[in-house]
């Protein structure tokens, strides 16, 4: 069976997934990933932005007349997090709980899987945690922003949030067309 490219998936299909043991170390062969115990960030969320935050060095040569150059010499990723507040849910209710936390209890390993099963596990910290908040008579909000630290570390074979059935009868990508 061939298989299936997703050609304009939903923002669903990435999975961010947190380390509840609070291990550091993300490279591949180390005991924090062999041990690691991930929670998907999914339920309750609304919206997550990723940000390279780069940072530039810009030069203008002789020979380029003028015209500048640009080189991109560094990256500090975060993705920004907001929905709603899920109290019982393993991810949320372990960041909720850092909330007035400081320094290392607040960095633990990150696991990100695209579309096309592509993996990037880092080290993080979860900063400006918001566990709650709104109106009286609205639901909880829950925000917070997860900054990836030091170097990350690509792999493979990674499962994503489309397990081939898709929500709602639809699967991402196809269209729209149900039952396809």
């Amino acid at each position: 069976m061939p298989e299936k490219t997703l050609k304009r998936p939903e923002n669903w299909v990435n999975k961010l997934e947190i380390d509840l043991n609070g291990g550091q170390d993300p490279t591949a062969e180390g005991d924090d990933v062999k041990n690691a115990k991930w929670a998907n960030i999914s339920q309750g969320i609304l919206s997550m932005t990723p940000a390279a935050n780069a940072t530039s060095e810009t030069q203008n040569f002789w020979n380029g007349k003028g015209w500048g150059e640009t080189d991109e010499t560094g990256k500090r990723v975060t993705f920004a997090i907001t929905g709603q507040r899920v109290v019982g849910d393993p991810a949320q209710d372990y960041i909720a709980a850092r909330f007035m936390a400081m320094g290392d209890a607040l960095r633990t390993l990150v696991r990100w899987t695209d579309q096309g099963g592509n993996t990037i596990t880092a080290n993080c910290t979860l900063t400006s945690i918001v566990p709650f908040g709104g109106n009286a008579n609205a639901r909880q909000t829950f925000s917070f922003t997860l900054s990836m630290n030091g170097v990350p570390v690509p792999g493979t074979n990674g499962t994503n949030n489309d397990d081939g059935t898709g929500q709602n009868g639809i699967i991402s990508g196809d269209g729209g067309q149900l039952g396809k």
